[in-house]
């Protein structure tokens, strides 16, 4: 299913710049919203858009959904955030 799917995703700063986050997120500098003085414990809002977004159905792997949307799974991995391999029956993925 192809289509934009919008993502926010809430970090909160350790000891990192603006500068580090455009790299972390590998994103613009436009799609990040805090404040002008972040710090230590300070949350930012990192804009995200994606063109895929998929929900898990049973004896879905995220092998299969890789090779289904030609996409790495270290890719649906990082961005959806999970640690291993495990999926849920309606999880939503976006990539």
């Amino acid at each position: 299913m192809n289509k934009i799917c919008r993502s926010n995703i809430y970090y909160q700063i350790d000891d990192e710049k603006i500068e580090d986050l455009l790299q972390k997120f590998k994103t613009k500098k436009e799609f990040i919203i805090c404040d002008e003085n972040i710090q230590k414990g300070s949350v930012v809002i990192i804009k995200r858009t994606f063109s895929n977004q998929y929900v898990v159905k049973a004896m879905d792997t995220i092998s299969s959904i890789a090779k289904k949307f030609n996409v790495s799974e270290d890719k649906i991995k990082s961005i959806n955030g999970l640690k291993d391999n495990r999926l849920f029956i309606g999880q939503i993925l976006v990539f």
